[in-house]
């Protein structure tokens, strides 16, 4: 899948196991004016380096 949705831990699990597959990078849309939710990443993505 290209894009995906899903509780907290969902996304860290998938994004932990793209981690592991190889990939380095992700790409996260934001709309406009919501910017702000870049903060809301921050714990899952950090949550994911330590995994």
């Amino acid at each position: 899948e290209k894009t995906f949705t899903g509780t907290r831990d969902e996304i860290i699990g998938r994004l932990t196991n793209l981690s592991k597959a190889g990939y380095s990078q992700i790409a996260v849309q934001y709309n406009p004016g919501r910017e702000d939710m870049v903060e809301d990443w921050a714990p899952i993505l950090n949550e994911v380096k330590r995994a």
